[in-house]
């Protein structure tokens, strides 16, 4: 019942997203329109280079020897724009003479501004800089037209005409009517003496365009959370969903790339631990709900620091800041609402997460949107459907609002931080909307949930039962495995695997050693890192980007990401190099406390050669293979809408990819041991457990419960002296 729910949602959401992209005229981008592209474009490139060629030679019509203004533009380029344009308005109407003045237009503009680009190399840069922050295409032209009128006047541009567009198009519309077979042209009499040609889909076009949308749309299920307890996985085709067998349903998620031989046996504790997950009920916590769909989306963008001068270059350049973060909250926003949408359906039915693996064995829920992975607001608004006393484990339930706030520190810390937090928390339980001070946690969804439980708990102890889970991660889980393979003891003390009074932080420690380092550099550049705010977050980020083997190109994308943000720019055009002096400063940082992280990447790389797949297999059985092949495709972009035009060309399946293996090679094998652990602990666990790769949500009676598991098997799977306490080692 649960499959059928999700191939049903599936089909409403294809049937939804293909009518709202045709009636937008973007029927490129549907899935019909992307399959005809991928599969129509090779063999009308082939017969459009025969076509220009004949035309060079003199040997075409009078009228096509238009085409000849072409010959400077990549055949790929003009096949892209024309297929782009005509399956854009396949299923819809439109004269022959629009669209073949549309495609016109369009190589004018191409061969205008690839010579703009030639010509005037840093112009074109600086002025194209602006264009892609435009929306649509039809902003970025004008934009790029206005400029170089203004700047170059009327000699850098070729006008073809009005009637040389035009049979331009109807030319290059003619060979695809002949090549693909998609569409016709229709005589219409609109009167005694008018008569207008429309260009329309065959009759065996729509019909194919009907049944492919028919059978793929009950291909691709909207993974639903289940209301009934999902299939047991038994095999690696058997459990989760209840799916028909045309639908791809495995317990091993794998991308195309990834797709190998393997033979999965011997999964016995992979899918017990699998369906160990999966058997644990959740339910929707109602007060969140409400309370975020009280909550009206910001639409605050207008900023203005100069008063009312809405004129000047620095109030538009705000705003050109403020529009691009707009746009940039459009994918979550969309993806609260899938979420919020999700919980209000589901918010009386007790739910289940079906699980699936990825080649490494790292466990994921499945479901779309609302799962127990998911963001911020998703996790927020999902709790144990079963309570529990918290009695004599008061310590863990307080516990759990620091941490949900992110205040670090020892564990007697963060309950006292929650008791002294009580008046406030309180607050927010009573009135959220009022009473924003759960707005200001790291997790701030998930801190409001813990308000309203809170609130339950003081007011009834002797009869409250906690349906919030303890969350509790490893401290820096990548490092921690390399410190627990490489047998390091810096970088054990660093991750907590030892007995220890209070908890390290490795991103702080590193962070307090880079600062160290800008400060004695004694350059003012270095030390304006430190009053941008270089803080605990970007060094996180950079550590695990080269922990998970990351390119210098990675790194250096990662300061950047966080470095657009700010407000300053105090480093213009030197920023790059500002930036590979910051990351030198961090490597040395980082080999000054140890050498262990960057010995066990070489390591693992020296393992992967040219030839031949490196593969092993996991401490929990799981069978895993480093295997990444080839891609080959020629790129090329158009010149204003950079879209991205990809001829693959089919490549031997043996063709291995040494720079990717070598690449990722060193993540692989840290989120396979990861995953084994996982599992490990999952097998051990009679009680309701969320996990998160790293992290574990617990009832707080089981915490302990889970702490002492988890230690058990990373001295039993790693060789740990079992004498260690570990007291942080989740935390």
């Amino acid at each position: 019942m649960n499959g059928l729910s999700s191939i049903s949602r599936g089909k409403q959401k294809h049937t939804a997203k293909t009518r709202r992209l045709t009636s937008k005229s973007k029927g490129s981008q549907t899935r019909h329109g992307q399959h005809l592209y991928k599969h129509l474009i090779s063999s009308y490139n082939s017969n459009l280079k025969d076509y220009l060629s004949r035309v060079t030679k003199g040997r075409a019509g009078k009228y096509h020897t238009s085409l000849s203004s072409l010959v400077c533009l990549k055949s790929a380029l003009i096949s892209h724009i024309v297929f782009k344009s005509v399956l854009d308005s396949l299923t819809s109407e439109v004269t022959r003479t629009a669209l073949a003045g549309k495609i016109g237009q369009y190589m004018q503009d191409e061969v205008n501004f690839q010579r703009l680009r030639k010509k005037y190399p840093d112009w074109w840069q600086k002025v194209h800089s602006k264009a892609l922050n435009r929306a649509s295409y039809s902003y970025r032209r004008n934009l790029i037209v206005r400029a170089a009128n203004q700047d170059l006047k009327d000699g850098w541009k070729e006008d073809f005409g009005v009637a040389a567009r035009g049979h331009i198009g109807i030319c290059l519309l003619e060979l695809f009517r002949q090549t693909t077979g998609l569409i016709k042209f229709s005589n219409r009499r609109l009167g005694r003496n008018k008569t207008i040609c429309y260009v329309v889909a065959t009759e065996e076009a729509l019909n194919w365009i009907q049944n492919f949308n028919t059978k793929i749309s009950g291909l691709l299920p909207y993974y639903l959370p289940c209301t009934e307890k999902p299939l047991q996985w038994v095999s690696p085709t058997t459990g989760g969903y209840e799916l028909p067998d045309n639908i791809n349903w495995n317990f091993i998620k794998q991308s195309g790339r990834q797709k190998s031989d393997t033979k999965y046996e011997g999964l016995d504790i992979v899918f017990s631990a699998a369906n160990t997950l999966q058997d644990i009920p959740f339910r929707v916590t109602k007060d969140v709900l409400r309370t975020l769909c009280k909550i009206p989306e910001s639409n605050n963008t207008e900023v203005n620091p100069f008063g009312n001068f809405k004129y000047t270059a620095e109030y538009r350049r705000c705003q050109a800041l403020i529009h691009s973060r707009r746009r940039k909250l459009i994918p979550k926003k969309i993806q609260r609402k899938a979420v919020m949408d999700l919980a209000a359906e589901f918010q009386d039915k007790t739910l289940y997460f079906p699980v699936q693996a990825d080649f490494r064995g790292r466990l994921y829920y499945v479901p779309k949107a609302l799962n127990p992975q998911g963001p911020d607001i998703s996790k927020g608004l999902l709790e144990f459907a079963e309570g529990h006393h918290v009695r004599g484990n008061e310590h863990w339930f307080l516990i759990n609002g620091a941490n949900r706030f992110g205040i670090k520190g020892t564990f007697e810390d963060r309950q006292e931080w929650t008791l002294k937090h009580e008046r406030y928390i309180k607050a927010v339980a009573n009135d959220p909307l009022g009473n924003r001070f759960w707005e200001d946690a790291e997790a701030p969804t998930e801190f409001l949930q813990y308000c309203f439980e809170f609130n339950s708990w003081i007011n009834n102890r002797i009869s409250f039962r906690s349906h919030l889970p303890v969350k509790l991660d490893h401290t820096a889980s990548g490092m921690q495995i390399i410190s627990l393979l490489t047998h390091d003891p810096v970088l054990q003390k660093l991750t907590n695997i030892t007995t220890t009074d209070k908890p390290e932080d490795i991103y702080t420690v590193l962070l307090d050693g880079v600062t160290k380092s800008l400060v004695s550099s004694g350059r003012p550049e270095s030390i304006r890192w430190l009053s941008l705010g270089l803080n605990r977050s970007v060094i996180k980020n950079l550590t695990v980007m080269y922990m998970y083997g990351g390119t210098q190109h990675g790194l250096e994308q990662t300061v950047v990401d966080w470095y657009k943000e700010l407000a300053d720019d105090p480093f213009g055009k030197e920023i790059y190099s500002e930036i590979k002096l910051l990351l030198e400063t961090y490597h040395n940082t980082l080999d000054d406390l140890t050498e262990a992280p960057r010995n066990f990447m070489h390591r693992c790389q020296k393992d992967v050669t040219r030839d031949s797949t490196l593969s092993w297999t996991s401490l929990s059985g799981f069978p895993v293979n480093n295997l990444y092949h080839k891609t080959k495709s020629k790129r090329l972009r158009t010149t204003v809408n950079r879209e991205v035009i990809s001829f693959h060309v089919t490549i031997p399946q043996n063709e291995l990819s040494y720079r990717k293996a070598k690449n990722a090679v060193a993540a692989n094998v840290i989120h396979s041991h990861d995953a084994a652990l996982l599992h490990k602990v999952l097998n051990e666990c009679d009680f309701p457990v969320l996990a998160l790769h790293d992290c574990y949500g617990i009832h707080p009676h089981n915490v302990d419960k889970i702490r002492e598991i988890v230690q058990k098997n990373i001295c039993s799977l790693f060789g740990v002296d079992s004498k260690n306490a570990m007291p942080y080692v989740l935390s």
